[in-house]
């Protein structure tokens, strides 16, 4: 299984084909995300030819044209569209004139909390969700339980989200500053962070839909050249000797379709759970 380094993988994603206006922006995602993206690799199983992956929260192709290069599995890609699509699936080129490749990828809109993901019951090996989490709106639960309806028996998801209570989101507080994300006119809400977790509440939530929880990991996921003040570094260190606990930015969960498919919203999520009318609410499966 090959293996690439930060600056391998900086270097392929940065020959992406954009728009110049684009350019700007694709070198900070580009920057700030190659470490997670190698993570998240590391993290997902070696895979065979024929087996099928499912990536939710394909656009902008950043990660899935590493999963294509550096893993062998077919992959099913869907995007989180909370106002629906005209059209249900997107054909989309990537071009990376440098590397000389071409990538045509086809991504599904879906309203991952209100509709049924576009696979049948148990025919996915495995599921990425990469930074999706955070921008759900109203029912994290119902999502969850269409990845887990959609893998086969004992398919593995590898889960990525920010961890709300890293060390940079408490000290911005102490200092005066939000640490929520400013509304999207233009995108809609579906494109900000509307609800961040600790990891604690993400393995809680996998538990919750299903899943055997195998890891949850909080790590770090800043690019080499970041270099954090000294203060921070060493209050971090003496909040971690004293809470037991890791403050790092980036939330990681390994875990696979359990035997017992299960759809419980916790108390801790959910307001008002009890006055939601049934024939409104999504049906468990």
């Amino acid at each position: 299984m090959e293996v690439w380094d930060y600056e391998r993988t900086r270097r392929y994603l940065l020959a992406m084909e954009c728009a110049e206006a684009e350019r700007d922006g694709l070198h900070k995602w580009v920057e700030w995300n190659v470490p997670r993206f190698l993570r998240t690799l590391e993290l997902i199983p070696p895979g065979a030819p024929g087996q099928r992956c499912l990536e939710v929260g394909a656009l902008p192709f950043t990660f899935t044209v590493l999963l294509k290069k550096l893993r062998p599995y077919d992959l099913l890609l869907v995007d989180y569209h909370s106002a629906g699509s005209a059209e249900p699936m997107v054909r989309s080129t990537v071009r990376i004139p440098e590397f000389g490749e071409e990538h045509v990828f086809e991504s599904a809109f879906c309203d991952l909390e209100r509709e049924r993901l576009p696979y049948d019951e148990a025919s996915v090996d495995g599921a990425v969700c990469g930074e999706v989490l955070e921008h759900v709106t109203r029912d994290p639960v119902a999502m969850l339980a269409e990845i887990y309806r959609v893998l086969r028996p004992n398919g593995w998801l590898v889960l990525t989200t920010p961890n709300v209570a890293s060390l940079r989101k408490g000290l911005a507080l102490l200092h005066g500053r939000n640490i929520y994300d400013p509304y999207d006119r233009a995108f809609g809400p579906t494109w900000r962070h509307n609800r961040e977790y600790t990891g604690q509440e993400v393995g809680d939530l996998l538990r919750a839909t299903g899943f055997v929880v195998e890891r949850v990991l909080v790590e770090d996921a800043y690019p080499p050249t970041s270099r954090r003040p000294l203060s921070e570094r060493l209050l971090r260190q003496l909040y971690e000797l004293v809470y037991r606990q890791n403050y790092g930015e980036q939330i990681y969960a390994v875990a696979r379709r359990g035997p017992t498919p299960r759809c419980e919203r916790p108390a801790w999520l959910y307001y008002h759970e009890a006055h939601v009318p049934a024939a409104s609410a999504r049906a468990d499966g």
